[in-house]
């Protein structure tokens, strides 16, 4: 059966520099979540950022940026499907306006009793402008691999693999790739 909830929240920040300059921001937002059926369900935010920034050097300045987040997923008896997208801004300590832009995907799938695996896709572009009188931009990458495995009551086992990139103005570093294989042992009763 289908299912709703909404509500609203305020955010309020401020931050004070050493420069002498400080910034003060308001977030009013709007939430949601919706469950379509047994295994389908979303979620969803809207809002607005209002930031006033005082600066000895460069005066005042107001700006209002649009906030928003989302996100869809299916969870079914042995698996697991999500996509999410969000935006966002938040004051840096050196007074400018960040915006940070977020989407992925991750899967889950039980293959056993025993074992399971798990893969996730994500993106994040970073970008600001405002008292330092220059714009950056920055966009990371991210994918992840990983299988577990349950050897006895209390021993696990499994595999991870990751691989990052990030893109900036000037040339871009190379891919960070990485793999790694544990043991994980439970301590403590068994219930």
């Amino acid at each position: 059966s289908e299912r709703k909830s909404i509500g609203a929240r305020m955010s309020v920040q401020r931050a004070d520099y050493r420069s002498g300059g400080r910034s003060t921001s308001f977030g009013p937002e709007i939430y949601g979540r919706l469950q379509f059926s047994e295994v389908w369900s979303a979620t969803g935010s809207i809002g607005a950022n209002f930031t006033n920034q005082r600066s000895l050097r460069f005066g005042n300045s107001n700006s209002t940026s649009l906030s928003f987040s989302g996100s869809l997923c299916r969870t079914g008896p042995t698996d697991s499907l999500c996509a999410q997208l969000s935006r966002n801004s938040q004051n840096a300590a050196t007074g400018d306006l960040l915006q940070t832009t977020s989407g992925g995907v991750s899967y889950s799938r039980k293959l056993s009793n025993l074992d399971s695996i798990q893969f996730s896709l994500n993106a994040s572009r970073y970008s600001g402008a405002q008292f330092l009188n220059r714009s950056s931009a920055s966009t990371f990458l991210s994918s992840a691999a990983s299988y577990n495995r349950r050897i006895n009551g209390r021993l696990y086992g499994g595999i991870n693999a990751v691989a990052r990139q990030v893109a900036q103005f000037g040339p871009d570093p190379k891919a960070d790739l990485g793999a790694n294989v544990f043991l994980r042992y439970r301590l403590g009763d068994m219930q």
